[in-house]
């Protein structure tokens, strides 16, 4: 758990992203941040399974969201 009154918590879960070797799975209500479609990505194509769960009723709401997902699918990671 990340309390962002005192953390930073975007530079923990990216250090957690670029770090992992073996899987990695995640859930998004929305995804605007392109340095977490950037992570993910990085690590697909060294090798990792990834696993992406998004809920798209955001995207009635949220312009930006849809564009990351599409950089994951357009990578070939599966999107659900």
């Amino acid at each position: 758990m990340c309390d962002p009154s005192s953390e930073d918590c975007r530079a923990i879960l990216l250090d957690l992203i670029k770090r992992e070797t073996v899987q990695i799975d995640v859930g998004f209500w929305f995804l605007e941040d392109a340095r977490y479609t950037t992570a993910i990505i990085a690590r697909w194509q060294q090798g990792v399974r990834v696993r992406v769960l998004i809920d798209t009723r955001v995207n009635a709401v949220n312009s930006i969201s849809p564009l990351r997902v599409q950089e994951l699918k357009d990578a070939g990671i599966p999107i659900r």
